[in-house]
């Protein structure tokens, strides 16, 4: 029985120097014991409460191939192997670049790489002291440096067994994650930090598109407006058109109008009564109508 209590003990003591020891360090030096103790005291009650789980949904996040990017050497490819496995079994499921996985057979390693980090949301840095002698890997983050030089939540540095003063200089604006004493904690801190990039680019995603919408319905109103606008000025020139011309009235035709535009047809050839001479001469006879009623009689 003494032994099962003295391993219980040993445990607990051993969870609690864990906790204690993983924590998100600042460049500057470690952070004062009493931010320590709360940043400790919120990591463990933040294990005991239910998160809401984000909307990752968005146009935004599926425009670049993967959420993050792990840089490492060729020395730490077991503990990249590691962090890929944790990060991509979260709930989740982040879609990491892993360079012996996803590299293309037979591409330019800069080609490789610098297409990884343009096509990447985040980029986790794992530094040693392979890191540090590894050209490859200052290349990757020299790119990552350019592509997005102050990008808040993009850059994650993650130390493992490195001195503080061997930290690069280049990154010395950034905050890194220490994960020499608990890996596992270190890991759960970098999905969180990719976590807290994606929500903020997915929430300025759909603001962009809410404004976007509510701009083209105003649009849609204002051409409506114009085009009811214009209607309304053309249907009160037309109505004014007609009042000021107004349509002129035919006038019936009498009777002797009509008789005398068939005597007038009659006359032009229509309808001639014409007798055969015999030397082959024609003689039409057009009658025309006078006011007292008597017919004369015209010869060709």
């Amino acid at each position: 029985m003494s032994w099962w209590f003295t391993r219980i003990l040993n445990r607990r003591k051993h969870e609690s120097t864990l906790v204690s020891s993983t924590h998100i360090t600042s460049p500057r030096g470690p952070l004062p014991s009493s931010s320590r103790s709360v940043s400790s005291a919120s990591l463990s009650s933040s294990s005991y409460s239910v998160t809401p789980v984000p909307d990752l949904r968005c146009g935004a996040r599926w425009s670049r191939d993967y959420d993050v990017c792990v840089c490492h050497s060729d020395a730490d490819f077991c503990e990249a192997q590691l962090l890929v496995s944790y990060l991509e079994a979260q709930e989740h499921n982040l879609r990491c670049f892993f360079q012996l996985r996803d590299s293309a057979p037979g591409g330019a390693i800069s080609t490789e790489l610098c297409q990884a980090i343009h096509r990447s949301h985040c980029w986790a840095l794992l530094i040693t002291s392979s890191f540090l002698l590894d050209p490859w890997c200052r290349y990757q983050m020299h790119q990552a440096l350019a592509e997005a030089p102050m990008a808040n939540g993009r850059i994650i540095p993650i130390m493992l067994q490195l001195p503080r003063s061997d930290y690069p200089k280049e990154l010395r604006f950034y905050y890194f994650i220490d994960i020499t004493a608990a890996r596992e904690r270190g890991y759960s801190l970098v999905h969180k930090a990719v976590l807290n990039y994606l929500v903020e680019l997915c929430k300025k995603d759909s603001a962009a598109r809410s404004s976007m919408s509510e701009t083209a319905a105003a649009e849609g109103d204002s051409m409506d407006s114009e085009r009811s606008l214009t209607d309304s000025r053309e249907s009160s020139a037309t109505l004014s058109t007609t009042q000021t011309h107004p349509t002129p009235v035919p006038r019936p035709v009498t009777d002797s109008e009509v008789i005398r535009m068939s005597e007038l047809q009659r006359c032009q050839g229509k309808g001639p009564d014409s007798n055969a001479s015999e030397n082959g001469s024609t003689t039409v006879c057009c009658g025309e109508r006078t006011e007292s009623g008597d017919t004369l009689d015209i010869h060709i």
